[in-house]
């Protein structure tokens, strides 16, 4: 998707304002505490009247600007977290030593979990352009964006967009439930299904900054036309997918195991996927990519 270069800057630098509050809010210096006001107020100019916000805290004001976009314009919310990474990775000089560094720089990645491949195709390419150029200026740095990533355009994303498009009109998406130990292969699944068109909603561990995280779970699987379980050992030992897998269940939501491991199913997971139909997938997740596709569109068009 080929994104307005003035509309990037816009949106990247309202993103960079939240995320330089996020370790103003509260400093006990008054310096400080001038300058959150500033970036407060301009912030809340930059919106206008287009999002209710939330003031309480920084934790609710972050929310409420940001899960405004999420939800209406996956494009602005994309650039929003574009803007919040680049911010965190301008704080990597400041980390003394490789933990604090390599926390901040997942911290930083974090915020590019959430955005669909319709808007960034390759977000390996984008993270690391923001961290060999940390040291630049957020101008310097969204100008190398620009060029490098985010106004590619060929023909497979132009046909990816129009599948996009209607799907968006449709509000039709698949929530993904996983164990953060399967990180990568649920990714695999997720870039597979966004690649043919169907969108996904996957939330990593560290869910968007600022956000309550079980209030955002429960609205996306409300929201989604189904969910694609990755069912693993670790999923069944897991602390939060038992726990989606009931909102959906609750919510009359269908559920796609794909089983992507040897492991046995428990009964209280077996108890949950009763009435669905497992996808074996043990050894090659891809080896399932197309019975997946054809299940996933059969939910999208109910």
């Amino acid at each position: 998707m080929k994104i307005d270069e003035k509309s990037m800057f816009f949106w990247g630098l309202l993103g960079f304002k939240i995320g330089r509050l996020e370790f103003l809010w509260d400093s006990p210096y008054k310096e400080a505490q001038a300058v959150f006001e500033e970036s407060k107020n301009e912030i809340l100019r930059m919106v206008g009247d287009e999002v209710p916000v939330n003031e309480t805290d920084y934790k609710a004001f972050a929310e409420s600007i940001t899960y405004f976009y999420m939800k209406n314009d996956v494009e602005k919310f994309s650039l929003l977290m574009i803007g919040r990474c680049i911010q965190r990775c301008g704080l990597l000089s400041a980390c003394k030593g490789t933990e604090a560094r390599n926390e901040m720089l997942h911290l930083a990645s974090s915020c590019l979990d959430s955005i669909p491949i319709s808007v960034v195709k390759d977000k390996d390419l984008l993270f690391s352009t923001i961290v060999k150029n940390h040291n630049k200026s957020f101008t310097e740095i969204m100008s190398m964006l620009y060029e490098a990533v985010l106004s590619e355009e060929d023909s497979e994303q132009s046909e990816y967009a129009s599948v996009e498009k209607k799907n968006k009109d449709l509000d039709g998406y698949l929530f993904i439930s996983y164990s953060s130990k399967d990180y990568e292969t649920a990714m695999k699944i997720r870039e597979f299904l966004e690649d043919n068109g169907i969108r996904c909603w996957m939330a990593p561990a560290s869910i968007l900054g600022g956000m309550d995280y079980s209030e955002v779970i429960v609205d996306a699987i409300e929201r989604s036309s189904g969910v694609v379980l990755v069912l693993t050992d670790n999923s069944q030992e897991s602390k939060w997918v038992p726990k989606e897998l009931d909102i959906a269940i609750t919510a009359d939501k269908i559920i796609i195991p794909v089983h992507t491991d040897s492991s046995a199913i428990i009964k209280k997971m077996h108890f949950r996927i009763t009435d669905s139909q497992v996808i074996e997938a043990y050894g090659d997740v891809s080896s399932v990519f197309d019975p997946l596709i054809k299940a996933a569109r059969i939910l999208l068009d109910r």
